[in-house]
Parts: C-alpha cells; structure tokens; sequence
C-alpha cells in the first residue's frame, strides 16, 4: 500500500529506538528482554525480533501491538482514508519524561557497564587483595546496573540521577 507512515515514527512511539548503523534497535515489546532484540529498518520497512521471531511491516506491527485485526490496523494507520493523510500523534508531557528518563536510564547504564569492565580488570590486575578491597564498589556498580534495567526503579533513581553520575565517573 502507498502511503504507509514511516515505520520508524509508528514504532518510536510505543518503543524507545537508538540508531544503529542503518538500523534502529530497542527493547522488544512482544517479550521481557533486558538487551535489545528488536531492530527496525525504515528502508525496507519492517521491523524484526530476533529474540522471539516477531516481524513484519509497520501493518503488521499495529495488528501484534494493539491486537486488534488486519482491517483495524489499517483503520489506526488512517490507510483506509487517503482524504486524511497521517500525523504523529502529539506527545503528552508525561511521555515525553518518560522517553528522557528511559534515553537517561540506556545510556548511565552503559556508563556502569563500561565502569564494571574496568574495576574487573583492576581486581584481575591486583589479585587476591584487590577482590577485598574492591568488592564493595563492585557490589554497588552490579546492583545499580541490574536496577537500571527495571523500570521500577527508575524513577526514584532519575531523581538521584545527579548525584549517581558523579559517583560512578569519580
């Protein structure tokens, strides 16, 4: 069908999506995942799970996410209007924060994992002692890298989020 809205658009707005080469990549939200599976390509326009095998194009991606028929999904996607061209729904303020804390909560946990990656090297390096010495900062760094991943805890750590950046870059 001609017409379709970009892919990348209709997705964005029910899933968080980095750039990823020519691809967009993020959590799948047909599965708990904690690393990213789902990868859409707006160029051949289709998305795809390689975690649980979901894909399709962007028709098919309303049809799984709202769980509604193939003739809805068009119904949604305004296809079945071509007097009525598509627009991105707007915003609400409260999505809004939460698509800056989740962009927050992806990249600080990169941050902890880089710095995990360092200190395993560091006590590797010093032996025995360092494994005493440094198991504290260890069991910190895991345990904030675990909570970043749920979002239960994301709110109460964006409000510290200030304070948790100087830790760890310290």
């Amino acid at each position: 069908m001609n017409g379709k809205p970009s892919i990348i658009e209709v997705i964005s707005e029910r899933v968080l999506l980095r750039k990823t080469g020519k691809e967009y990549a993020g959590l799948c939200p047909f599965h708990a995942e904690k690393t990213p599976s789902f990868t859409v390509n707006e160029d051949k326009g289709v998305f795809y799970c390689h975690g649980c095998g979901a894909g399709g194009d962007v028709i098919r991606f309303i049809e799984m996410i709202d769980e509604v028929p193939f003739k809805e999904a068009i119904s949604r996607l305004r296809l079945d209007d071509r007097a009525r061209p598509w627009r991105k729904p707007e915003k609400s303020p409260e999505r809004a924060i939460a698509e800056r804390i989740a962009a927050w909560a992806a990249d600080f946990s990169l941050v902890v994992a880089a710095r995990l990656r360092e200190l395993g090297q560091q006590i590797r390096l010093a032996g025995e002692y360092s494994e005493h010495s440094y198991g504290r900062q260890w069991e910190i760094l895991e345990t904030l890298h675990e909570d970043l991943t749920n979002p239960q805890f994301l709110p109460e750590l964006w409000r510290h989020h200030s304070i948790l950046e100087e830790i760890v870059n310290a």
